[in-house]
């Protein structure tokens, strides 16, 4: 099979630092080198075509409950009843910067913006 010509597929880039729609399309279990727990959310940012996939992790330990129950608040869900499916496809305001990373400049969500 000859793929076709890919050169015109423009490249994903960050955006620029500013408040954007996010929609959560896969949240899924992860876990750290250390154990330690988290939720994965990958997002869409909304209405922006070549905008990277953002990724976000919600850490479960003693020293992040506080911005995961933030983080939740933030979106809706009961912070006494929310599992890693209940995020899935929910649409929500945050505040966006940019990040490098070994040498790879990225998107970071920075808060989520309560409705």
């Amino acid at each position: 099979m000859q793929i076709p010509d890919l050169s015109n597929i423009p490249e994903l880039k960050p955006v620029e630092p500013g408040t954007y729609t996010i929609r959560i399309k896969k949240a899924k279990d992860t876990k750290a080198s250390t154990g330690t727990q988290g939720i994965m959310l990958i997002c869409d940012i909304v209405d922006v075509d070549d905008a990277e996939t953002l990724f976000h992790t919600l850490w479960i330990s003693e020293n992040s409950l506080r911005m995961t129950k933030d983080f939740i608040v933030a979106l809706g869900l009961d912070p006494a009843d929310t599992s890693t499916e209940d995020f899935e496809g929910i649409e929500f305001e945050a505040l966006l910067d940019i990040d490098t990373f070994e040498g790879r400049t990225k998107n970071i969500l920075v808060r989520a913006i309560a409705n």
